[in-house]
């Protein structure tokens, strides 16, 4: 049966943390990325925006948001649609 591929570092060519590690111990990425011209972009779509919650409704959203699993943002979110949602 053949061996599998063994997967190696990009810049290092090591097959293995320590071997990685020591590579990285005595080179430094500007020599190593001298020539290297990919070019990429970055989007950044997302957007926040702070509102004041009282105390005691945040409280409440944690509490929801523990029980179910998911962050109090992501409830509050979630709450904030559904309330939209109503409306229209």
């Amino acid at each position: 049966m053949p061996e599998p591929e063994t997967r190696r570092s990009s810049l290092s060519k090591a097959t293995s943390l320590e071997a990685m590690g020591e590579y990285w111990d005595t080179h430094d990425l500007p020599d190593d990325c001298a020539d290297v011209t990919d070019q990429f972009e970055i989007r950044i779509e997302a957007e926040q925006h702070l509102v004041a919650v009282d105390p005691d409704v945040l409280h409440e959203a944690g509490e929801a948001a523990r029980k179910r699993g998911i962050t109090v943002q992501t409830f509050v979110n979630l709450a904030i649609r559904q309330a939209v949602a109503l409306k229209t």
